[in-house]
């Protein structure tokens, strides 16, 4: 894949997404696990 600024850019926007979407998922696992 080539490296240019506009790939680089959305492949981090990508990865960010992924990676606030995890933290959400285990925010609201460890809340459950609190509740429980």
């Amino acid at each position: 894949m080539c490296c240019s600024e506009e790939s680089l850019e959305l492949l981090l926007e990508t990865l960010w997404y992924d990676i606030e979407q995890w933290l959400m998922m285990d925010d609201a696992a460890q809340a459950w696990q609190l509740a429980a």
